[in-house]
């Protein structure tokens, strides 16, 4: 489809998955519009850098977030925050739960943990961290309502007051990273085997010595990392709930492939994590019924490009409906409607094809950096919940509607939820204890002559 934004802007939307994964090779960057949406990032961040630089940012990148011991920590900090958030929303069990807030509830919880994992320090318990969070969470609900102008009205009293607050934010991240290069300097033995993020971002190089990120580069990165926290993943984990809470069958199917898969129902790995199917096929479900960006662009600057046979000039922006996508039947399957996990699992030709389509991190070479971050974090989370309580809508015919702030698909309507406690190794007894009463009742219908069966088991 073609279609103006504008007097000028040009724009071409497809909704075939073999050309979106065809526009992700060709087409690599993000166009202008993206930045408008995102702008209080700075223009340093990751996210709008086009050239060579962006291949040298994400390996950067990729070291700082996806490493191993990155990834043991925040599957670590993930389970032991919602063991305790847990614990205190089922103390009012029965009848009497209390509901709870669970959108007001993550973001805070899940901005705590990436701030914890990024900067290598205590977050939320500190003052620092609730100022950033709190001006951040304002930068975020506000954007939509300057992005729209064509240039900076500077002089109406609330856009003046966003620019204050993004200066605010942005300096108290600085001072944060100024911080932890002070301590280094004074102290360099009690950091020479550091691999938290902040040193890696502070000790990166140029092959010629110099330090990679600049100030302004670093912040804007550590300000996109903390980004992903608040807008990504906190609108993600509350559809996952959301889901879970209107599919309580779900909720059990994952409870029995804890029991079945992990060595340790209660105490998984990250690795552990990863050999539950099922699991996995939650989280793609859930993102594909509500898309966390319902819209990508992607855009080439310096070339034309032909996609299915349909020319595409450059500098023409190429949108991608996430939400249209994701509800076509011809790539998922019957009932795209519907809450069905199963539809990616097995090697069928259909599950395979629903695999390939599903593309909410993007794909290829820009495909987002934050991807095995995420699922690690999400998967933690879900254990951790489900393994300790039923999820329940304190509003069962809540319908899920969504707005889109920042770009992305939030709830319009903050449904609360009641959460009911779950003893699964008390579930794993009455398992083993039916299935031992079954073979005694089998062999007591068998009744040989010598002994009595039933002693014997």
């Amino acid at each position: 489809m073609r279609f103006f934004m504008g007097p000028t802007i040009v724009n071409y939307s497809i909704a075939t998955p073999d050309l979106v994964h065809e526009l992700y090779r060709q087409a690599r960057d993000r166009p202008h519009e993206t930045y408008l949406f995102l702008w209080y990032l700075g223009k340093e961040n990751l996210m709008f850098q086009r050239g060579p630089i962006v291949k040298e940012m994400r390996m950067r990148y990729g070291e700082m977030i996806t490493q191993r011991s990155q990834l043991d920590k925040v599957h670590a900090k993930t389970t032991r925050n919602f063991r305790a958030d847990v614990e205190r929303w089922t103390t009012a069990a029965g009848a009497a739960a209390r509901p709870v807030d669970l959108f007001a509830v993550l973001g805070p919880a899940i901005y705590d943990i990436m701030g914890e994992v990024m900067f290598d320090a205590p977050w939320m318990s500190t003052e620092e961290g609730r100022e950033v969070y709190r001006l951040h969470k304002k930068l975020i609900v506000e954007v939509n309502r300057w992005v729209l102008w064509p240039v900076g009205p500077i002089f109406h009293p609330g856009f003046v007051d966003y620019l204050l607050t993004l200066r605010k934010w942005r300096n108290l991240v600085g001072s944060l990273i100024d911080q932890r290069a002070k301590d280094m300097r004074e102290n360099p033995k009690k950091y020479e085997n550091d691999r938290s993020a902040i040193h890696m971002l502070l000790t990166s190089k140029k092959p010629d010595g110099t330090p990679f990120f600049s100030r302004a580069r670093a912040v804007s990165t550590m300000c996109g990392f903390l980004n992903g926290a608040y807008d990504t993943t906190h609108c993600t984990s509350y559809w996952l709930f959301w889901q879970l809470a209107k599919h309580p069958e779900v909720q059990n199917k994952l409870v029995e492939e804890f029991q079945r898969v992990l060595p340790n129902p209660m105490e998984p790995t990250v690795d552990d994590l990863r050999l539950c199917e099922y699991l996995h096929a939650v989280v793609q479900e859930s993102m594909r019924m509500v898309a966390t960006v319902p819209v990508n662009q992607r855009v080439n600057d310096k070339e034309d490009i032909t996609l299915g046979g349909y020319h595409i000039p450059a500098g023409v922006n190429v949108n991608i409906p996430n939400g249209v996508i994701f509800k076509d039947e011809r790539w998922f399957g019957k009932n795209p409607d519907k809450f069905i996990p199963e539809r990616f699992l097995g090697n069928s030709p259909e599950a395979e094809l629903a695999r390939k389509s599903w593309t909410p991190f993007g794909e290829h070479t820009r495909m987002c950096i934050g991807q095995i971050f995420a699922l690690v974090e999400l998967k933690a989370m879900i254990h951790t919940i489900v393994t300790r309580s039923t999820i329940e809508l304190e509003n069962p015919n809540d319908p899920g509607e969504v707005m889109i702030e920042a770009g992305v698909n939030q709830p319009k309507d903050k449904q609360k939820f009641i959460f009911r406690p779950r003893n699964i190794g008390k579930m794993k007894e009455e398992d083993n204890l039916k299935w031992w009463m079954a073979q005694i009742e089998a062999l007591e219908k068998i009744k040989p002559a010598a002994g009595n069966v039933a002693q014997m088991a």
